[in-house]
């Protein structure tokens, strides 16, 4: 099994790092490190804002290992995209925070 995910780097805690899912696949987009790509994501209201990808991550999950899919081999590409517009980061940040809470 491929899955893709995108996803948002958030570096506006003092702790970790945080992500957040912005999109998963089952093929590879084939983004390249410092692409820019629009994202419009609808939560709250709309937000569109532009990323950049920092970098590709590939994982093996034999089979059991990768929650959901215990009977398959999962093969985890991984693109980190990050925002220069902090303002609408932190929207989006604070407007996830209330609704997990």
């Amino acid at each position: 099994m491929f899955i893709c995910r995108i996803e948002l780097l958030s570096l506006l805690q003092e702790k970790e790092p945080a992500y957040y899912i912005i999109g998963t696949y089952d093929f590879d987009p084939e983004l390249k490190i410092a692409e820019e790509v629009e994202v419009v994501w609808q939560l709250n209201k709309n937000y569109k804002f532009k990323v950049k990808v920092l970098n590709r991550e590939k994982t093996i999950y034999p089979k059991g290992n990768y929650p959901g899919h215990k009977d398959q081999d999962v093969f985890l590409l991984k693109i980190i995209v990050e925002s220069e517009d902090r303002d609408k980061i932190i929207e989006i940040r604070d407007f996830m925070e209330k609704k997990l809470a």
